[in-house]
C-alpha cells in the first residue's frame, strides 16, 4: 500500500512513525479513500471527549482535517487521500493518554504538571496554531485556566 496524502499533512506537524496500512479496527477496509468519502458519524467520538458542542467539527472530514491543523475546508481538501490506518488513528479511534495540560506556555503560563480537566476545541486549536505555529490537536487535555 502506497503512502496516502494525509500522511504528508500529518508529518507537517508531527513525525508520524506509522506507515500507511490497514486499521486494526476495520481490517476489511484496505483501499485509500478521498476525505469526502469519510462520512462516519463523529458525534459519539466527540461526546466521549466531552466535545459534543464543538460546532467546528460536525463531520468526519472536518475532524480529520482539524487533527492536522486545517480548520477552513475548501474543495481541494476533499480529494486528499487517506489510508485506513490514518483514518482510524486520527479519526474515531483517536485517543490520548496525556493527562496534563497541552497548551503551550507562550499562550498561558502554568506549571508543566497542571492537570487537564477540559478538552481543546477546534476553535482553540486554530487560535493556538495561528499564534504559535504549534498544533495542539482537537481533543487533547487543557487545564481550567485556559478558556476558548
Amino acid at each position: 500500500m502506497g503512502s496516502c496524502d494525509y500522511k504528508a499533512l500529518l508529518d507537517h506537524h508531527f513525525h508520524d512513525n506509522n506507515p500507511c496500512g490497514i486499521s486494526k479496527e476495520y481490517p476489511n477496509e484496505v483501499e485509500h479513500l478521498e476525505l469526502n468519502e469519510c462520512t462516519r458519524d463523529v458525534s459519539g467520538h466527540l461526546k466521549s471527549l466531552k466535545l459534543s458542542a464543538d460546532e467546528g467539527i460536525d463531520t468526519e472530514l472536518k475532524l480529520l482535517l482539524a487533527r492536522v491543523g486545517i480548520f477552513d475546508v475548501d474543495a481541494s481538501h476533499k480529494s486528499v487521500t487517506i489510508c485506513p490506518r490514518h483514518r482510524g488513528e486520527q479519526g474515531l479511534r483517536w485517543r490520548t493518554r496525556k493527562i496534563n495540560c497541552s497548551i503551550p506556555n507562550e499562550i498561558i503560563q502554568h506549571v508543566d504538571s497542571a492537570k487537564g480537566s477540559h478538552r481543546v476545541t477546534s476553535s482553540l486549536s486554530a487560535i493556538i496554531l495561528k499564534n504559535t505555529g504549534t498544533l495542539v490537536p482537537v481533543g487533547l487535555r487543557k487545564c481550567a485556566a485556559n478558556h476558548d
